[in-house]
């Protein structure tokens, strides 16, 4: 075949029909791009998520003091701690005692504080979100949880549910001898907080107990299975627990764990490597879910004596 060649302007044109036209790109380029882009993204992600556990458990921390400065405020007010719930006449627990001091201005104006938080006049209020109450690693924040006074089957009304939870009592495995300890805060009493004289930078309050109403043994959920005690874990409910520790099956009594083992009854948050506690004096830690069990039981006890090093507690 005859090549054709023209000039135009100086320009040397190849009109050949047969002349290869180069692509812009290739298949074996474009599977090294998609290689390349692989390995960058395989390295960003973890980054990323990291970056973004790192400011939920911070946000955490910031819903943890501002609940330790609704005690405090609770304390200059009526000079007392609010108890871990009421016993008598009205049923309430130790939130409710705080949403005045928690600029909710809304909840609290339309919660009738002479009625059981489990009347159906409270029930918009103790149904609405409040986000000082949901940790954001939560991955189901929110959940409607059907509730009840102690000791009676879960009734019509629903609450959020909360992730932050104080010890009403403190399971017999940590008590020396058998002798009872208490907890920071008291069933059905308002009192002084020189009462906690172990100290309120030595003695915890608040704790991460997330994913109710799912029940969670390690970081499995236990599928069709609510957990115990579901209906205290609404935010305007008794939000308490006792604390034990637990065996390696997470269900147990027991040595093995002390951190992130169960919601159950036991510490439990959804960041990595521990969970977020507030101590009575304001102050937030994260205590790392390879601390001992007996470290746990010294700072949650209010009276126990106990000396705990403080490099226990990273």
């Amino acid at each position: 075949m005859k090549r054709i060649t023209i000039s135009v302007h100086g320009w040397a044109v190849d009109l050949n029909p047969m002349t290869k036209c180069r692509a812009g790109v290739t298949i074996i380029e474009l599977l090294v791009v998609m290689v390349v882009i692989g390995l960058l993204m395989s390295l960003l992600l973890p980054a990323l998520h990291i970056v973004r556990e790192s400011a939920r458990r911070t946000e955490c921390q910031s819903n943890m003091r501002q609940i330790g400065l609704a005690f405090q405020q609770h304390v200059a007010a009526l000079g007392t701690l609010p108890p871990s719930r009421t016993v008598q006449a009205v049923h309430s627990g130790w939130t409710i005692h705080l949403l005045p001091y928690l600029e909710q201005v809304n909840v609290t104006d339309c919660y009738n504080f002479d009625l059981d938080f489990c009347d159906p006049v409270n029930e918009p209020a103790i149904q609405t979100r409040l986000s000082v109450f949901e940790c954001p690693s939560n991955p189901s924040p929110g959940q409607q949880i059907a509730v009840a006074k102690l000791g009676q089957n879960p009734t019509d009304i629903t609450g959020a549910a909360g992730d932050y939870f104080v010890n009403h009592l403190l399971h017999n495995m940590g008590m020396p001898n058998g002798m009872a300890r208490l907890p920071a805060l008291i069933i059905g009493v308002y009192q002084n907080p020189a009462n906690i004289t172990d100290g309120l930078s030595h003695t915890t309050l608040v704790h991460e107990q997330t994913g109710r109403p799912r029940y969670y043994i390690g970081r499995k959920q236990i599928t069709n299975q609510v957990v115990p005690n579901a209906a205290w874990g609404a935010w305007g409910s008794y939000q308490h627990f006792q604390y034990q520790g637990y065996a390696a099956d997470g269900v147990s009594p027991g040595w093995d764990c002390s951190i992130n083992c169960s919601n159950g009854v036991g510490i439990y948050s959804f960041h990595p490597s521990g969970a977020n506690t507030l101590f009575c004096d304001g102050r937030v830690q994260f205590l790392s879910q390879s601390i001992d069990i007996s470290v746990v039981f010294a700072l949650a006890t209010r009276d126990g004596g106990e000396v705990v090093d403080d490099t226990s507690t990273p």
